[in-house]
């Protein structure tokens, strides 16, 4: 008997961001600096996913990826910052 196994990651149409099917929640996945980059967009609703996911990569191309070290980058995606309306 064979078992089927259940995809967890729901590709979407628009490019960089995918679904995690088990928590509804979205996730963008970019490449910076030769490095596959995740960020949870912390959200299930398709439209505030797609306008969080311009945001992250906006800030991933922010970073100067010649000069840069990894951990900056890493340093620059999780600072904190003041939620705007």
């Amino acid at each position: 008997m064979e078992k089927t196994e259940i995809a967890k990651w729901e590709k979407t149409k628009t490019q960089f961001l995918l679904r995690n099917t088990e928590s509804g929640i979205y996730y963008g996945r970019a490449y910076a600096q030769g490095k596959e980059v995740w960020k949870s967009l912390k959200t299930d609703v398709a439209s505030v996913a797609r306008a969080r996911l311009s945001d992250f990569l906006a800030e991933l191309r922010k970073v100067d990826c010649f000069r840069a070290p990894a951990q900056s980058l890493r340093a620059r995606l999780h600072r904190k910052r003041p939620i705007t309306a």
